[in-house]
């Protein structure tokens, strides 16, 4: 077996020259050269963007943000993708039954904020028979032109979402 030192660089990338071993035999040391490369990576991503975008455990979030989506009108049937972003900004128009669509796989936890906002009418809003709520009651969120904050979570990939009010009666 022969192992090429090398370093990640842009330049170069993973580009020299490296004979990995191929027996059972020598899988550790194979595995153990593939996770120093990783590691090299890694910490090159981490020194140029100055960011922890992927800690080798542990680690600290900074300047952290959600992609909003927002929802202009929404009445009828309205699905929330979450493949779309973390925050939905959705302004009432009509009385609406809202549906939620792609989250994380199962073993994976996976949230979502909505910001809720009334108009004039004050609609009422039907959730997914998956979400289950504090005290097995739905909070009231129907005051007229009101903004109310929801979140929902789910670790099963939306078998059963948990959702929990923020805040509400903010004023819009």
């Amino acid at each position: 077996m022969s192992i090429t030192p090398m370093a990640f660089s842009p330049a170069n990338g993973l580009r020299d020259s490296t004979t990995y071993p191929t027996t059972p035999a020598n899988e550790a040391a194979a595995r153990e050269q593939i996770q120093g490369r990783l590691d090299e990576i890694r910490d090159y991503i981490n020194d140029t963007l100055n960011v922890e975008v992927l800690p080798k455990d542990g680690g600290e979030i900074k300047n952290y943000s959600e992609t909003l989506t927002t929802i202009a009108s929404a009445t009828g049937t309205v699905d929330l993708d979450i493949s779309n972003g973390n925050v939905f900004d959705v302004a009432l128009s009509g009385n609406t039954t809202f549906t939620f669509s792609n989250p994380a796989a199962s073993g994976k936890v996976c949230s979502f904020t909505v910001i809720l906002n009334q108009d004039a009418t004050g609609r009422t809003v039907t959730w997914p028979a998956s979400v289950k709520w504090s005290n097995d009651t739905s909070p009231d969120i129907a005051t007229a032109n009101k903004t109310s904050i929801l979140t929902f979570v789910t670790k099963n990939s939306g078998t059963r979402w948990y959702g929990f009010l923020g805040g509400n009666n903010f004023t819009t």
